[in-house]
């Protein structure tokens, strides 16, 4: 996933020949669900987004799901919770 122009991008691979039926997505303001044949794709975003101006595609070529998130802007918290919460690991320290 990447940033561009305030919005996140996620492309997730689905061969192209699943049907949409099979495919479900849950956007929440901090974290994203797609659901494929019951099985279950969770991302937690370091940005906060709109879920209600979000968008999903999918290609009729490849199959790829698009979704389009814009970020809620000064999100910056939650950057700075992650970062703060993240454990260093020191090989040293045993």
């Amino acid at each position: 996933d990447y940033s561009v122009k305030n919005h996140i991008i996620l492309d997730v691979t689905i061969s192209k020949y699943l049907d949409t039926s099979y495919i479900d997505v849950d956007l929440q303001p901090t974290y994203v669900t797609v659901m494929i044949k019951n099985k279950r794709l969770l991302l937690l975003l370091m940005d906060e987004i709109y879920p209600d101006e979000s968008k999903a595609e999918r290609s009729e070529i490849t199959g790829h799901l698009k979704l389009s998130m814009p970020i809620v802007e000064g999100s910056l918290k939650l950057k700075e919770k992650a970062k703060s919460a993240i454990k260093h690991y020191d090989p040293v320290d045993r």
